[in-house]
């Protein structure tokens, strides 16, 4: 159960876990396809956090 991303170890883990996924030639099975969206998000949210983009 994927809940939330709380230090670097497991965003790395979960980086890795959405490379893995984006790799399968077909990670449209629906389990998959939403644990790679909710991978996503929580990558999303972690980085904002914690590596926030400098306005230009």
């Amino acid at each position: 159960m994927i809940i939330q991303i709380e230090n670097k170890e497991q965003y790395d883990q979960a980086l890795a876990r959405i490379y893995n996924l984006m790799q399968m030639d077909n990670p449209v099975a629906t389990a998959l396809l939403e644990e790679l969206k909710a991978l996503s998000i929580l990558v999303e949210k972690f980085e904002k956090e914690h590596y926030p983009m400098l306005k230009p």
